[in-house]
């Protein structure tokens, strides 16, 4: 998210940044302004309660114009299913916050895109399409993302981009909720940086790219999927039990 603020601070963009951590915040809009961000507003706090939801609807108003909105707030979960005794709250907030969460920041922000024919930018994953393991939960809110706006799009005719990178060099790992309740151990050396996903997703909302799949296992996946379900389901399975210890 970052990343993108400071790519579109380089246009001289008006930004509303949005988070839970006041610091990093801080630290991002100073970033922002530093490269030539023209007004950063700042948001903080928890986006699935309202009264943040009503934060942002006021910093909405006040600016009273939107281009571009760009939801890539997102937890994760990488857990066997029969090995996360908390399986359907974790459930209920990967889904709060990937999907719900962001289904009303859209809902407050939509006035202001349709007003100016702006666009969406939407932080979707693999996960969205191909049916990962020891992501259940995770793969159940993306799919959710996925149907919601590919389904807003059609609906409203906007450009809603969908990106679905792979394994993204980010603090959100360390974050994700595994069975044991650590932080799960990764293999991060194949992951792509946070700057070049960034480079890639802005380049794709500028060109009205319906949706992103940044990999080539990626793009083979979801065409081959339907053809080859049992090779196609081995060969994700091995990805993903590679890249967890």
């Amino acid at each position: 998210g970052r990343e993108i603020a400071l790519l579109f601070a380089k246009r001289q963009c008006n930004l509303i940044l949005v988070g839970t951590r006041v610091t990093a915040l801080e630290e991002s809009k100073a970033a922002c302004v530093q490269l030539g961000a023209k007004k950063v507003a700042v948001v903080a706090g928890d986006i699935t309660k309202e009264d943040t939801i009503a934060a942002i609807a006021a910093a909405l108003k006040a600016d009273g114009r939107l281009d571009g909105l760009v939801l890539n707030a997102g937890v994760g979960q990488i857990s066997a299913f029969d090995d996360t005794p908390e399986t359907v709250a974790d459930l209920k907030r990967l889904m709060d916050v990937n999907l719900h969460a962001n289904v009303r920041i859209t809902q407050v922000a939509l006035q202001y895109i349709k007003a100016c024919n702006g666009r969406i930018l939407v932080m979707s994953s693999l996960s969205g399409f191909l049916p990962v393991p020891l992501r259940t939960a995770y793969c159940a809110s993306k799919h959710a993302v996925q149907g919601f706006f590919g389904a807003l799009r059609n609906e409203t005719g906007l450009v809603i981009t969908l990106v679905c990178p792979s394994f993204v060099k980010t603090e959100f790992h360390a974050r994700a909720h595994a069975g044991t309740g650590a932080p799960p151990e990764r293999h991060t050396g194949s992951f792509m940086t946070p700057e070049e996903c960034a480079r890639q997703s802005v380049d794709a909302m500028d060109a009205g790219v319906h949706d992103l799949v940044m990999t080539t296992g990626g793009k083979l996946g979801r065409l081959l999927l339907p053809l080859f379900p049992s090779f196609i389901h081995s060969m994700i399975r091995k990805k993903a039990l590679k890249t967890n210890k």
